[in-house]
């Protein structure tokens, strides 16, 4: 006998099926068992969280490589880090959350600085990566976090670092390298110098968010207020990258609507991704949740092939399978 769920689902497509052959089909029968339908996907939205979270993930990536063909990158990250932190002072002014400031001590608020910092430089390196790499690549490149964070976890954290985990790190670090293909190894007369810089860049992401997470993880510990924690990201981010912004460059605003629209989403985007993140996280398994989120580099490779027209290779593919694949092992 079949379970109840996989049951109910055979038994909606076989009522859909019997609609087309016969519209005079009992419309109560196909409403009872749309109704049950809905309560499955209700019950399991945790993965409907991650799995929308994977697509903004890709689309925030595709609007920065958009924009910055003609914005500062340094303005470009400052854009997107104002916008957000305006979306987490609404969420904090609109839930009422308190963000418990005056009972941190003087180590939180350093280990919080920390964690800001490195999660600000992780987003600067992304946006920098874009520059010389597509976007499918420093995606699969900075989706290597997860082997960094386990050798980071074990310093910090002492937590244990099996052989599993060394294999796995291993393969990581090997789809790496098929997603970069240097030159000392790839003899096909192509200049990939770019692409290694962007690759580097993007290496460099994924070690800066494996430090941010391990602080995180050190708060989460201490018993830190979660909104805390992304208050001080924004705070930090804003300040950091503005300045930058205003040491380097001028503020430049586009002239073109839709080039704004570009500037303003990934901020939006970052938001959203993090609520989705978090709703997940709440209402699945971590494992679960970081496979679904996993898919966000299958979607940066179809968005940049539709709106971009690059179409990736199979050493590429080959390369960010290995990835995933290590990461998801190494999360587990």
């Amino acid at each position: 006998m079949l379970p109840a769920r996989i049951y109910c689902v055979e038994k909606y497509w076989r009522y859909a099926v019997c609609l087309v052959i016969n519209p005079e089909l009992n419309m109560e029968k196909m409403y009872l068992s749309a109704i049950t339908l809905g309560q499955i996907c209700y019950n399991r939205r945790g993965l409907l969280y991650a799995f929308v979270a994977a697509i903004l993930s890709a689309c925030t990536n595709l609007c920065m490589k958009v924009e910055l063909t003609s914005v500062n990158p340094f303005e470009v990250a400052a854009i997107r880090c104002i916008v957000m932190f305006l979306c987490i002072v609404s969420n904090v002014v609109y839930s009422k959350d308190v963000l418990h400031l005056k009972k941190e001590t003087l180590w939180e608020y350093k280990r919080l600085t920390i964690r800001s910092i490195f999660a600000t430089a992780s987003l600067v390196f992304m946006v920098y990566a874009l520059i010389y790499t597509d976007v499918g690549n420093a995606v699969a490149v900075s989706s290597s976090m997860p082997a960094f964070a386990g050798v980071i976890g074990t310093i910090v954290l002492e937590d244990s670092y099996t052989k599993r985990e060394f294999c796995l790190t291993g393969i990581c670090f090997v789809g790496v390298i098929l997603v970069t293909k240097p030159t000392f190894l790839f003899h096909d007369g192509v200049d990939r110098s770019g692409q290694l810089i962007g690759s580097v860049l993007a290496l460099c992401c994924a070690f800066s968010m494996a430090i941010s997470v391990t602080f995180s993880r050190l708060l989460s510990q201490q018993h830190v207020h979660g909104m805390t924690i992304v208050f001080h990201f924004g705070l930090v981010a804003v300040v950091t990258t503005s300045a930058q912004v205003f040491a380097i460059s001028t503020w430049e605003i586009p002239k073109c609507g839709f080039d704004r629209i570009f500037l303003i989403a990934p901020g939006v985007l970052a938001f959203l991704i993090q609520k989705c993140f978090v709703a997940a996280l709440a209402l699945e398994k971590a494992v679960y949740v970081a496979i679904l989120f996993s898919s966000s580099v299958v979607w940066a490779f179809l968005l940049q092939y539709r709106f971009l027209d690059v179409i990736p290779d199979s050493i590429s593919v080959t390369g960010s399978f290995m990835i995933v694949t290590a990461g998801i092992g190494i999360l587990s």
